[in-house]
């Protein structure tokens, strides 16, 4: 009896102390299984930390890259500026884009960092010199943006410049177009005497009782009278009268007079030296019968 008290003490002691040791076992897998999350979670963190770095500092070199081309595209030189205008407002556009995404990541990590117990000094002393940099290259930028305030405004100013010689080009194109048009331009009168002395074309001069007098042109004679002709594109004019008289004075070997086939009709005056013909008078009156 007493040894059959004794084992069921026994075998009770034993089954208490498994029970107590599956429930330790259990205890420990738990808290292992927390580390292991805890360490993951850790480790998952400081991956997007490192990405997040790793994007920042390749921004800041695409913009440092950007900001050489676009002060290589200026170079103090308006005329660049002028031909690079587009690319230089893109590049702009795109560093202050990246400048924009690069901060938005480094205000996300800085808060994620102070909500996590992750105490990393190499970390928190890379995201500082992140911090400076971005910073420098916000006073970069600014002082990029005044150089080219300042370019664009010569670069305005020479095409006030430009504007205002190209007018100035235009008006002495224009002058020289008109003196051309004068230099080349002639009066031309044909007609009978009654015809030409009505429109104040011309006049007898000089003689007895009109016998002797000389026929000439009135002087500041009524333009509108006159047909005006290009003297480089001119070289006869026509007559077709039985005979005719040159009034106005030309030299006479610097043109001629040309009848018709029978002779009896002076059908045109050919002019046969226009620079002799028109250099004592770029007026011609002629009379016909």
């Amino acid at each position: 009896m007493k040894k059959l008290i004794i084992l069921l003490a026994v075998a009770g002691f034993a089954f208490t102390g498994c029970e107590n040791y599956t429930a330790q076992i259990e205890q420990l897998k738990q808290e292992k299984d927390s580390v292991i999350a805890v360490v993951g979670q850790k480790d998952a963190q400081l991956g997007e930390f490192v990405n997040a770095v790793s994007d920042i500092e390749n921004n800041l070199s695409a913009i440092t890259e950007k900001q050489g081309s676009i002060k290589e595209a200026i170079s103090n030189d308006p005329e660049k500026v002028k031909s690079s205008r587009e690319r230089i407002s893109a590049q702009i556009a795109e560093i202050t884009r990246l400048m924009d995404e690069s901060k938005s990541k480094m205000a996300s990590i800085n808060k994620k960092l102070k909500s996590s117990r992750t105490e990393n000094v190499k970390l928190q002393k890379l995201l500082a010199t992140l911090n400076e940099q971005l910073a420098q290259k916000d006073v970069e930028l600014a002082d990029l943006h005044t150089q080219l305030l300042a370019l664009n405004e010569q670069v305005a100013n020479l095409n006030t410049k430009v504007t205002g010689l190209q007018t100035e080009k235009d008006q002495q194109a224009a002058v020289i177009s008109d003196q051309t048009t004068k230099l080349h331009t002639a009066y031309v009168a044909v007609g009978t005497y009654k015809q030409l002395r009505d429109k104040q074309v011309v006049k007898k001069e000089g003689g007895v009782l009109g016998i002797g007098a000389e026929k000439e042109l009135v002087p500041g004679a009524n333009e509108e009278a006159f047909n005006k002709i290009d003297i480089t594109q001119t070289q006869t004019i026509a007559i077709n009268s039985k005979d005719a008289e040159v009034v106005t004075t030309h030299p006479i070997d610097s043109y001629k007079l040309v009848k018709n086939t029978t002779g009896k009709e002076v059908s045109y005056l050919e002019i046969t030296d226009p620079d002799k013909f028109w250099k004592s008078s770029k007026y011609l009156v002629v009379l016909k019968d």
